[in-house]
């Protein structure tokens, strides 16, 4: 077959994929979603992950029961879209939510002895995040592991189950 006849199939062929790839990134597939309460059942904390087509951007959703009301949050740093194991800590008084994981992009100071990573830290009560993300602004508020072992207790150290 002469290179003229394959000419037409691949540009067809690049048009579909040309398609088929804006469609994901505007529309966006519904990507994993982890969620935990907090111990007194107060709070449910959602991460809504959007399509990670090209990076890994997430909204972190928090849905306070007794109020009603969600907060969201947009997070738009780029984290690994390979991360194997993450879930949500939270503190034993329900104040606090931590993402723990395997890979993100954090400051060394966020790495746990089990070599998880705290990514963020959510104040409930002062509707703060805490953002241990490696590229952020250096007067960012921060939570190092030392800090998160006082806030979480034991909780913290358990190592992020695989995500399935």
């Amino acid at each position: 077959m002469s290179k003229s006849r394959w000419r037409a199939p691949l540009i067809a062929l690049a048009i579909v994929a040309s398609f088929v790839l804006l469609a994901e990134m505007v529309l966006g597939g519904r990507g994993r979603m982890t969620s935990a309460v907090s111990p007194d059942g107060r709070y449910r904390i959602t991460l809504d992950e959007g399509s990670n087509f090209i990076d890994r951007n997430f909204d972190l959703l928090i849905w306070d029961r007794q109020t009603s009301s969600e907060t969201r949050f947009q997070y738009l740093h780029d984290q690994s879209p390979l991360i194997k194991r993450e879930h949500f800590v939270w503190s034993p008084d329900s104040r606090m939510a931590a993402l723990v994981g395997d890979r993100y992009f954090t400051i060394p100071e966020a790495e746990l002895p089990s070599g998880d990573l705290i990514c963020l830290v959510y104040d409930v009560q002062e509707n703060l995040l805490y953002d241990n993300y490696d590229h952020a602004e250096p007067s960012a508020d921060r939570v190092p592991a030392e800090r998160a072992k006082e806030l979480f207790g034991n909780a913290i150290l358990e190592p992020a189950p695989p995500i399935e």
